[in-house]
């Protein structure tokens, strides 16, 4: 037998087929048989275990302090919230961590969908001086006060409810606690009235005020940071002269603003003299003193400065072609224990008229008699033995009213009597 046939030999073939075989199924047997058998870690041996207590939202987040959660393990509450679940259906839990007490859900403050309360909704405002502040609930609106601005330190103001849910809601508690002390004080509602004082050896302090509102459903907490300044007493005393006595005294607060009028024909010269001085119980200690002053002209557009280091001067008074009225506006600033005040002093002034009439006696002897608009003036008296009077004004009148003002002069008899009587019908003159 040759090597030929012994290759196509069905025997030697069929041999072989069955060592590749026994080949390949001991190749996958073998690597399995060193494998030993592997269980997971338990991930709670040695873990004390506690029962997991399912909080929901509103409820007192310091409970979420007690739950223990074993490292490595992960657990699903078993009453998911279903508002929850359809907006964040990746939260299975609420998140247990916790921040500076000004969130929203601590308080428990959310709207009608569950949700947080919107200041459309429900928002309460403090009202002062004329000025309201609004804050929503769970919010802390700030805003400063100063001595200024209050009458003897006492801060007084009223509070109100506003929004959708406002009708069904109630203020139920009012507190201020003083920073510096922490003394607590009750509030009342919708007014009150609080006496401000810095602290101790400063100017400065801060109230805290915090409102408890209840609705149906939860209650609302609206809280209000005020600092309060002490600041120097001063007022700023101005005056202005015209002619004759006309003269008008302003007596302005720091950060407010006086108004005076004055009539053209009270005028020395087409100007005013003014003087301007620093008042008040703590003008003196406190070293205060007038920084800058100026003026600006709302009709001319004209400005400069005062003379403030002198303490007066003048100022002209300036009407435009064609205007009846201008407005002169004064800003003061001045410097009292190191704080800055500012003053605002505004003049208005507008055309008049006056009558002036002059007169001469055959004697050679003179009167003379001014009278303003809407106002009186007693005439002098002519005696009969005073028969002509020779007249003049100052003011345009026609030809019978100057005859009429001759007559009332030189006669003291009834046809003078009833000159003046048609006079005061006619031209409304003011004469007795």
């Amino acid at each position: 037998m040759d090597w030929n046939s012994l290759f196509h030999s069905k025997y030697l073939r069929g041999g072989l087929c069955a060592v590749l075989i026994a080949a390949i199924l001991l190749g996958l047997w073998l690597p399995g048989t060193g494998l030993k058998e592997a269980q997971p870690d338990d991930p709670l041996q040695g873990e004390g275990v506690r029962e997991i207590t399912v909080l929901k939202l509103g409820e007192n987040l310091e409970q979420l302090n007690t739950i223990s959660v074993p490292s490595g393990g992960q657990t699903k509450s078993t009453e998911p919230n279903d508002k929850a679940s359809e907006t964040h259906p990746e939260e299975t839990q609420p998140d247990s961590s916790t921040d500076d007490g000004s969130d929203d859900q601590e308080n428990g403050n959310q709207g009608a969908d569950g949700g947080e309360v919107s200041p459309s909704e429900l928002s309460l405002v403090l009202t002062w001086n004329a000025k309201g502040i609004a804050c929503a609930a769970g919010n802390t609106q700030a805003f400063s006060v100063s001595s200024y601005e209050l009458n003897e330190d006492l801060f007084r103001f009223r509070v109100s409810l506003t929004g959708t849910q406002a009708q069904d809601a109630k203020i139920v508690n009012g507190i201020s606690i003083t920073e510096s002390t922490q003394t607590a004080r009750e509030l009342k509602w919708p007014s009150d009235s609080l006496i401000m004082n810095p602290a101790a050896g400063t100017d400065k302090e801060v109230y805290n005020f915090s409102f408890t509102v209840r609705t149906a459903e939860r209650d609302g907490f609206f809280r209000y940071k005020i600092p309060y300044q002490k600041l120097p007493d001063v007022q700023l005393s101005f005056t202005w002269r015209g002619t004759g006595n006309h003269k008008g005294t302003l007596l302005c607060m720091p950060s407010g603003s006086v108004v005076d009028k004055i009539k053209s024909n009270q005028l020395a010269g087409g100007r005013i003299s003014y003087e301007m001085k620093l008042v008040g119980s703590d003008a003196e200690s406190a070293g205060a003193k007038i920084l800058s002053a100026s003026y600006i002209s709302d009709e001319t557009d004209k400005s400069g400065d005062l003379n403030y280091r002198d303490g007066q001067g003048l100022l002209d008074i300036e009407m435009p072609a064609g205007e009846t009225s201008n407005t002169y506006r004064i800003s003061v600033s001045a410097l009292a224990n190191g704080h800055t005040a500012h003053f605002k002093v505004i003049l208005h002034v507008g055309n008049d008229v006056t009558l002036g009439m002059r007169y001469t006696l055959n004697d050679g002897s003179q009167g003379e008699i001014f009278c303003q608009n809407k106002q009186s003036r007693t005439a002098d008296t002519v005696y009969d033995n005073q028969p002509r009077v020779a007249c003049n004004t100052n003011c345009p009148l026609s030809a019978p009213m100057r005859r009429a003002l001759r007559l009332l002069l030189s006669d003291a008899l009834n046809p003078a009597t009833a000159v003046y009587r048609h006079l005061r019908h006619r031209e409304r003159l003011a004469f007795p």
